[in-house]
Parts: structure tokens; sequence; C-alpha cells
């Protein structure tokens, strides 16, 4: 019979021992995996109530497009309404597209775009 070798060198641990292990990095409090199992949470099958958000949401899309003269100032005010959203990186892109042509109506929408997510 081979040597057996003692299962803690490798790492391995019983389950009674993993018990009060700390969590990893990305599942602490405040990361975003770990904003994104409390939305989660939070989720239901309430359709009135997410077709009422989704409507504010898009009215105050509407609002701050008519009073922000900046990408910059539209996403700042996006994200101080709605702190807890995700998806920043695709406020941001969207924010600097619907800028850019408002901004530069003669230009190719498509290297707007491109130029968006840079």
């Amino acid at each position: 019979m081979g040597h057996v070798a003692d299962p803690s060198v490798a790492g391995i641990t019983r389950r009674s021992d993993r018990a009060g292990e700390r969590r990893r990095p990305e599942c602490r409090p405040g990361s975003s995996r770990a904003r994104r199992a409390d939305q989660n949470e939070q989720l239901d099958d309430d359709a009135d109530r997410t077709i009422a958000e989704t409507r504010q949401y898009l009215d105050d899309a509407d609002e701050l497009l008519r009073t922000e003269n900046t990408a910059v100032d539209f996403f700042n005010a996006r994200v101080k309404r709605y702190p807890n959203h995700l998806g920043r990186t695709v406020l941001w892109a969207g924010a600097s597209t619907l800028y850019g042509v408002r901004e530069h109506p003669d230009e190719d929408i498509g290297q707007i775009i491109l130029t968006s997510w840079l």
C-alpha cells in the first residue's frame, strides 16, 4: 500500500474544520458579488411593481437628459438617484453615446458608439 499523505498538507480540511473559515474576499459584505446577492434576494414576480419602477427609471432618464448638460453630469445624477444599481459601465457608455450624438450630430454614429466604450 502506498503512502497516504496528511490531508491538511494538501490544504484539504474536514467540513467541521471549515465552519469557522472567513468568507472569500469577493463575497464579503460591500463587494459587488455581495450587492448582487442582496439585489437578487429583493427580486420577486410582482409585475405591476416592476413595470412601475421601470417607468420611473425611464422617466428619470428623460428628465436628466433635459436638465444635465454633459454625459458626466448625467452619469453622476443617475448614480446619485440609483446608487445601488449595477451596470455603471453600460450607463456610462449609453450616456456618452447620447451626449456624443447630441454634440456631434453629423459624425458617424458607429464611431461615437465605439468611442463611448473606450
